[in-house]
């Protein structure tokens, strides 16, 4: 996967529906429900003994920057908006400090930085590193910008960060990052550990 460098300011790049997106190439991402680890307590585990989650399948991804912003644009069905009691959700997974085990979320010593975006929070995005499904801790509200469209069933939302600066992945032109997506159905009641995810890393390469 490739994340392309455009000629474009980064409120242009932060919008779903700008055209500097047309030229950039999306790849389709398969999804899967998340492992039994990320069911993080007794009862979440009984309760869903029994019950599908991860219904998202697969989410398009584009990817690009302008050398300062890169921006992350991810769109997947939705048949089901508007949910009612839990929010539909997003999130871009980086290693926070080169590798981490996708599959615990992360742990103490190699922890996942994610770019979140929920639904109900509108263009509100948040910066969060995990040290294993238990342990969230929000970074920043600031760092991570999000723009979400809903159109004809359809999810689009971009979220973008600084490439480097601030406590989360840092990033840069000319190199190869490890990505990885989230996406939580919340018609399905979808939240904290159940989600769809990618499953594995995939190297993002961020032309230079």
């Amino acid at each position: 996967m490739k994340a392309v460098k455009v000629d474009a300011g980064s409120d242009e790049l932060a919008s779903p529906g700008s055209s500097k997106w047309d030229a950039v190439e999306a790849g389709e991402v398969s999804l899967s429900p998340t492992p039994p680890e990320y069911k993080t307590n007794e009862y979440v585990r009984a309760a869903w003994a029994d019950k599908a989650h991860g219904v998202v399948n697969s989410v398009a991804v584009k990817a690009a920057h302008n050398g300062d912003t890169l921006a992350v644009r991810l769109e997947w069905d939705d048949t089901e908006h508007p949910e009612s009691e839990f929010p539909d959700a997003c999130a871009v997974a980086f290693p926070a400090n080169g590798s981490a085990d996708l599959g615990t979320l992360g742990s103490d010593d190699s922890p996942v930085n994610l770019w979140f975006w929920r639904a109900d929070r509108g263009n509100e995005g948040e910066d969060v590193l995990a040290k294993g499904v238990k342990n969230l801790a929000t970074l920043s509200r600031e760092d991570v910008k999000a723009s979400a469209e809903f159109n004809s069933g359809r999810w689009s939302v971009v979220l973008s960060r600084a490439l480097s600066g601030g406590d989360g992945a840092q990033l840069s032109a000319g190199s190869s990052q490890p990505v990885a997506f989230l996406i939580w159905e919340g018609k399905n009641e979808e939240r904290a550990g159940l989600a769809a995810y990618s499953g594995s890393w995939t190297d993002l390469e961020i032309e230079g």
